[in-house]
């Protein structure tokens, strides 16, 4: 009833459609339709969002999507809304055992000091000739430009975690 390689193969779990892909051995949950990409998890060499867009992660669990910006498809789609985040929680949490009830320990949880969100160490490869990449702030203003390289594959964002943002707008004016 199902394709070949579509069900259970080697361990992960792919929809008959193959945009969906759940790999619990490895901590990996992707989604790869024409209109988002996306990936959750422990990254592998290289993480294809869409056939342009590409990141290579050094981070140990990221999240990552891409939508178009005003809609439609990646295929069509000029600009983007690339959002990469890895763990998060607040710097000084503390985790204490709580009350018994019924025999069952709870657990104490203090939410206490900054928040945070591990932001994307790594590259971010895009298929193209011209792309422009801008992080934001939590509210969607811009608050940096990032430079990319070009290079014989496209151009080429090298993130070092140091940029306070994770969410950007990715925006391709010459495609390869």
């Amino acid at each position: 009833m199902i394709e070949e390689d579509t069900g259970l193969v080697d361990g992960r779990l792919i929809s008959a459609t193959k945009e969906i892909v759940f790999d619990p051995e490895h901590s990996r949950f992707m989604v790869n339709t024409p209109y988002c990409g996306y990936f959750s998890g422990a990254p592998q060499e290289m993480i294809r969002l869409s056939d342009a867009v590409s990141v290579q992660v050094k981070n140990e669990r990221m999240t990552l999507a891409l939508l178009p910006k005003r809609g439609g498809t990646l295929e069509d789609a000029k600009e983007y809304v690339l959002t990469a985040m890895g763990n998060t929680g607040m710097d000084e949490t503390t985790f204490t055992p709580g009350m018994e009830m019924m025999g069952i320990t709870f657990t104490n949880v203090a939410l206490h000091g900054k928040l945070y969100a591990d932001t994307l160490e790594g590259t971010i490869c895009v298929k193209a000739k011209e792309a422009y990449l801008t992080a934001l702030d939590t509210y969607g203003n811009p608050i940096r430009e990032i430079a990319g390289e070009q290079t014989t594959d496209g151009v080429v964002f090298s993130l070092d975690g140091n940029v306070p943002s994770v969410n950007y707008v990715l925006t391709i004016s010459q495609t390869a």
